[in-house]
């Protein structure tokens, strides 16, 4: 819950940019609208954290610094470096089409795509098979699942047109942010200290998970028409 709870204020705080660089209406439009889903999403893991772990700091960003998820560098690196600053980057040059793909393909693709669906998956999976299927804590977080498979489509779609328009340009592009992001999405999914309890207590294991996470990604690059290996 750290995890997911920081990771959606970060992209809450980095996805204005996204829609400043939107180079048709139609996708600002649909930026805009995804960026009330990731506040709604942060809105509610807040109300989530106060109801049932409880604290007592009086707003999102303390309770967020107080939550801040102790994990190895991939995840730091992701939500706090290379996403700021490829945000920074169209910020800096809304016309800056490269940073808009690059930026993309490691929002829609890797934290959301790769990361974020994973990690859904397997809690909900969870769930049902504990019977929690009533709380108000699984509905909501199928909400956000559904949120974030409308937010893949988008990606998957904008980079299949982008490529399309011009694979010698972006094509290269998406394979080197992907490549580059690859040492990140394991160094989120290990746990804390290595502690392989966050998986085996849940009957999981590290290995199934990253498994599934890599088969997404390269179910979603097989839409886009990437191949990592070319």
């Amino acid at each position: 819950m750290r995890l997911f709870f920081n990771g959606e204020e970060r992209v809450t705080a980095t996805l204005a940019p996204f829609v400043w660089a939107a180079p048709t209406p139609e996708i600002e439009i649909f930026l805009s609208t995804q960026m009330v889903d990731e506040a709604r999403h942060s809105v509610f893991f807040d109300s989530w954290w106060r109801a049932v772990p409880g604290t007592d700091k009086k707003d999102m960003a303390s309770l967020l610094d107080d939550v801040r998820p102790a994990v190895a560098g991939g995840y730091n690196e992701l939500f706090y470096d290379r996403l700021p600053n490829v945000a920074q980057r169209m910020a800096n040059n809304p016309r800056d089409l490269d940073a808009l793909v690059e930026g993309v393909t490691m929002y829609h693709i890797v934290i959301e795509a790769t990361l974020a669906l994973t990690g859904q998956r397997f809690t909900l999976d969870q769930m049902r098979q504990e019977g929690n299927t009533g709380l108000g804590f699984y509905q909501g977080f199928t909400a956000v699942a559904r949120d974030e498979s409308r937010h893949v489509n988008f990606g998957i779609k904008f980079l299949q047109e982008a490529i399309r328009d011009d694979a010698d340009r972006f094509a290269p592009l998406v394979q080197r942010t992907l490549v580059d992001c690859l040492p990140l999405i394991t160094g989120t999914l290990e746990p804390p200290d290595g502690d392989q309890r966050y998986y085996t207590d849940f009957g999981r294991s590290q290995d199934e998970v990253m498994d599934y996470a890599m088969s997404s990604l390269n179910k979603r690059l097989q839409a886009i028409g990437i191949n990592l290996a070319a």
